[in-house]
């Protein structure tokens, strides 16, 4: 071979070389993490709503943060990471950017799946690349917050990872092939995490080099938070101290969180809504996000706008809630014989809810078809309570039972409506007895047990019903005035506010007893 072709051989080489090597540093860019310099993002403490006292803990890492001697002279450190755990919507992510917003720092947002990878390799260059970043931020500002939304989907090493995803290992590995995924991924960021204060300037990769001392550690001021809606899946590697080592609960706020939210983001549209009216919205939707509530607002004022008005009322936040929780009106049902049942069937939950249910408001009531439901009742607890007596589940049990009683009463035989809700009767009555022990005895019926004791627990499942659907029965069939009232309504309206089935009810209750 001549000295031409060999040099034609290393230019090939050469270009196939480089080819690979551009592919994996396009693909290392690609989903790049998204970095907002300071004063670029305009998130404040101030829009965050109803989260009081996560936001005065992260204020506290703020000073931390901005002055980290307050601490560190004391012979402490500035945590490194911090994980925001919770339900979907009540505000992780916005807060963590209200936290950069708030500090003079860049902030650097990490999407889900921002390592995936279709070869193996690559997403050891996105991490590299991101941490690569955080420190240059961090030196040339003094410091650095860094968010990595959806933490989970870096997986686990194995000690947290549940049945059905070891299950799913062998599969991934045959179908996987040799795409990349996450393989690593954890691994790549937890070595990243131990090596923030390592020199890595040009000086003391020479020092290193030629052999001499290498020079003091740089105290880079990074800040990590995590988000997750599951907790359980985080490897306890990435928990520990000195990583993600602080865990901060973001839930659904409380009542008046929840006050604050719906104030807050009303006070940004145009409204002719109460604060009596506001505060009944709270009540209302008890495990209501944040984002819930922003959405509910904004689909209530799309409805206005849609009408031909500039001012959002509280019809259109009914209307608007109603569609979120059971999505878009199909209207009634053409049979009249069929839409009339629903009526008289929703009539009755709604008259087992007014009297049995008593620490409940009934926000509203509708005989329209969305989704795979005829017609809903929506009672709610006046009080927000983490925990029932028996006394509380007999009466969701007895709402379960009134409709079929009522389809019996007034029609003579059944349909599949009351199918639901005679299941949901069951499953209580099964919990009350097996897992709560409300039958007055102490013994529950474990796990490996359920099988074994079937029989005896449908006998005794079947007593409790017979026993609270003669009480509720009773007490129904003096009160069937009542439920034809409350159907007439529903049957006219379509969907009415609780306030008015509750009005109805206390007014013919008090002629009943006059």
């Amino acid at each position: 071979m001549g000295i031409t072709g060999m040099v034609q051989i290393a230019l090939m080489v050469a270009l196939m070389v480089g080819q690979f090597a551009l592919i994996f540093y396009f693909m290392a860019r690609y989903g790049a993490p998204e970095v907002s310099l300071p004063g670029e993002v305009a998130t404040r403490w101030t829009d965050v709503y109803g989260q009081d006292k996560v936001v005065k803990r992260m204020k506290q890492m703020q000073v931390y943060l901005e002055d980290p001697a307050r601490i560190e002279r004391r012979g402490g450190y500035v945590p490194k990471g911090v994980v925001l755990w919770g339900p979907p919507g009540v505000g992780k992510t916005l807060m963590a950017k209200a936290f950069a917003g708030e500090t003079k720092y860049p902030f650097i947002l990490v999407q889900p799946g921002a390592f995936a990878a279709m070869f193996i390799g690559v997403n050891f260059l996105k991490v590299a690349r991101l941490f690569k970043t955080a420190r240059r931020l961090s030196d040339q500002y003094g410091g650095c917050v860094v968010f990595l939304d959806e933490i989970d989907s870096l997986g686990s090493r194995g000690g947290t990872v549940n049945k059905s995803e070891k299950a799913m290992r062998p599969l991934r590995a045959v179908v996987g092939g040799f795409s990349g995924g996450n393989m690593g991924t954890l691994e790549a960021i937890l070595a990243k995490l131990d090596g923030l204060e390592r020199n890595t300037s040009m000086a003391a990769r020479l020092r290193k080099f030629v052999g001499l001392k290498p020079g003091a550690p740089i105290k880079r001021r990074i800040l990590f938070f995590g988000a997750t809606n599951m907790l359980e899946r985080l490897d306890p590697a990435l928990l520990r101290d000195g990583r993600f080592d602080r865990k901060l609960y973001v839930g659904y706020p409380n009542l008046e969180g929840r006050i604050a939210t719906f104030r807050g983001y009303l006070a940004k549209i145009e409204h002719d809504i109460g604060d009596e009216q506001v505060k009944a919205l709270a009540q209302n939707n008890p495990r209501a996000s944040g984002a819930f509530i922003r959405g509910v607002i904004n689909e209530g004022l799309i409805n206005a706008i849609e009408d031909g008005r500039d001012t959002l009322t509280w019809a259109d936040m009914r209307d608007a809630i109603v569609f979120k929780e059971m999505g878009e009106s199909q209207g009634r049902q053409t049979n009249e014989g069929d839409q009339w049942r629903v009526a008289v069937h929703e009539a009755a939950h709604a008259v087992a809810a007014h009297h049995f249910m008593t620490d409940h408001t009934i926000q509203f009531g509708s005989v329209e078809m969305r989704g795979h439901t005829l017609g809903v009742i929506s009672p709610v607890q006046i009080d927000e309570r983490h925990t029932s007596t028996k006394k509380d589940v007999e009466a969701e049990i007895k709402v379960c039972l009134a409709s079929y009683w009522a389809e019996k009463e007034w029609f003579g035989d059944l349909s599949t409506g009351p199918s639901h809700d005679l299941l949901q009767a069951n499953r209580y009555a099964d919990l009350m007895i097996s897992r709560w022990a409300f039958d007055d005895e102490l013994s529950i019926v474990l796990s490996n047990e359920e099988e074994m004791l079937a029989e005896w627990l449908f006998d005794k499942r079947t007593v409790t019903l017979r026993k609270l659907y003669d009480d509720m029965a009773e007490f129904l069939g003096q009160r069937k005035d009542q439920i034809e009232a409350i159907a007439t309504l529903l049957d006219k309206y379509n969907t009415v506010d609780g306030v008015e089935i509750h009005k109805i009810l206390k007014t013919i209750e008090q002629e009943r007893r006059t």
